[in-house]
């Protein structure tokens, strides 16, 4: 298993996610007492800006606070958001958005963990330790980004399949004649 170690000096902006570990899951957990927080299976969205990664599910080992703090930050300046808290070891490690500018309505009511306060592993990997930095989290590709690219695959094929079909309605027809 895999050690993945996020470079707190690194820039959020050049992370990279590494392909040659296959489809591999990523597994996070809390920086300071180790205990899992969830995988990439349940992965939502990522944020350079915020410098976040966010996931629909996670494990029992969060805690969310019942205090509403208000973001003053430029990134999400004027969000609202519960703190969650490693149950373990007390921890704040990241939010649950309450309310969101238009732009991150994809993260709110949804588990938003900081990268500089989780680590990572990556399923199934060979080698003892591999180094992934924040970049190589933050480029999976969101969920809904996902759904309209297939979407789109799924116009293309229909109607490449509908040319075909008339094509061969054509072919067959001329068959016809010549018989």
């Amino acid at each position: 298993m895999a050690t993945v170690k996020i470079d707190s000096d690194s820039d959020v902006s050049d992370i990279k996610m590494e392909q040659n570990d296959g489809d591999a899951s990523v597994v996070f957990q809390c920086k300071k007492c180790f205990v899992i927080f969830g995988d990439s299976v349940s992965w939502v969205y990522s944020s350079h800006n915020i410098g976040t990664v966010t996931l629909h599910s996670v494990t029992e080992n969060l805690a969310e606070t019942m205090t509403l703090v208000t973001s003053k930050a430029e990134s999400d300046l004027g969000s609202t958001y519960t703190i969650l808290r490693c149950a373990n070891c007390k921890q704040d490690v990241g939010r649950v958005y309450k309310t969101t500018p238009k732009r991150l309505d994809n993260i709110r009511d949804r588990f938003t963990l900081e990268i500089m306060k989780i680590i990572s592993y990556r399923v199934g990997c060979q080698q003892q330790q591999t180094a992934v930095d924040r970049d190589e989290l933050l480029s999976i590709p969101s969920a809904q980004f996902l759904l309209t690219q297939m979407r789109k695959m799924q116009v293309l094929i229909m109607g490449h399949s509908q040319q075909l079909s008339a094509i061969q309605n054509c072919l067959e027809i001329e068959e016809a004649d010549i018989s």
